[in-house]
């Protein structure tokens, strides 16, 4: 399930047209390496969270000295991998030096089968924007037990002017 808010954003080509209102993924936290074995491990594999663990930890350092030793790897149905350069640019080739002229080395990603269009298989769940999230928040935490979401976002959107009048 994708929890998502909308929310208005600004054209920023244009600031005097009306903003649009846009949908924005909202997180629903953060797994990191042992949950993501351990959640692997439960998938009726053979393998141990620890084992799956050292697995993917080989496969991050691995992955990195495959990219900067010039190779794209290609991770079956997840995609492939590979480095990309953002540089400053010279008037002639023989001026161009890497130590000088990189920015970043980037690395990017070819999204694989399995990722190319998540949104079929995707369910929507329209959730609070986080503006709001962190205001009721705050009202609970002050014992408050009514928040005016409603004028607030007009005060912001006009600079404080009253529109009740």
């Amino acid at each position: 399930m994708i929890d998502y808010s909308v929310a208005p954003k600004p054209n920023p080509r244009d600031r005097e047209a009306a903003p649009k209102y846009y949908g924005t993924a909202q997180c629903q936290g953060i797994i990191n390496l042992s949950q993501f074995a351990q959640h692997i491990a439960t998938h009726g594999c053979v393998y141990k969270r620890a084992d799956i663990a050292a697995v993917l930890t080989m496969a991050v350092d691995c992955l990195k000295e495959m990219l900067l030793n010039g190779y794209k790897v290609e991770l079956g149905d997840m995609g492939a991998f590979y480095i990309s350069l953002s540089s400053a640019g010279t008037v002639t080739p023989k001026d161009y030096n890497p130590i000088h002229h990189v920015k970043a080395v980037n690395v990017n990603w070819e999204r694989g089968v399995n990722f190319l269009n998540l949104k079929k298989e995707a369910e929507f769940n329209l959730v609070t924007i986080r503006a709001y999230q962190k205001k009721m928040l705050a009202a609970v935490k002050n014992g408050e037990t009514v928040v005016n979401l409603v004028e607030e976002e007009k005060e912001e959107e006009t600079g404080g002017e009253d529109l009740t009048a």
